[in-house]
């Protein structure tokens, strides 16, 4: 019994040690992780992030031009925002009446970005690889769902 708990011990300061030593390749050289539960993929993801990801964003037209509003906490609380973004995807999806999801879309569009007046549309982003995914240098496609305009 001693014998296996020295085992232990030993397994326990290995796997800290090799922690450290990806999360400083990881954030140092943005190398590839030496030790396989440093993120816990080899259980939760185990294909390192090779499915594609995708989540639903709304972007402002204002004059041409669009911009994407972020899902952050910023205006809206990040929960109620992004539930509010489902409750759309799901009218959508369901059919419903198009002046209500037009009415809810452009509702939680100026919720978000506190502008009047202008029009939003859902788009749908999916992240081709997102275990490679940077700050600055993504892939990913658009795919246009509904637009708030008449």
């Amino acid at each position: 019994m001693k014998n296996s708990y020295q085992y232990t011990k030993f397994l326990v300061v290995v796997g800290i040690l090799l922690m450290g030593v990806s999360y400083i390749n990881f954030k140092k050289f943005e190398g590839l992780e030496i030790y396989p539960f440093f993120w816990w993929q080899l259980f939760t993801n185990p294909q390192k992030g090779s499915t594609p990801f995708s989540i639903y964003r709304i972007y402002e037209v204002n004059n041409n031009d669009t911009i994407r509003l972020s899902n952050n906490g910023d205006n809206l609380n990040e929960t109620v925002y992004n539930s509010l973004l489902q409750a759309l995807v799901r009218k959508i999806e369901k059919n419903e009446p198009i002046k209500e999801t037009k009415r809810l879309l452009q509702n939680i569009g100026e919720q978000k970005s506190r502008n009047k007046g202008t029009s939003y549309i859902l788009v749908k982003e999916t992240y081709k690889n997102p275990s490679s995914l940077k700050l600055t240098d993504y892939e990913f496609s658009k795919n246009f769902l509904f637009s708030s305009a008449d």
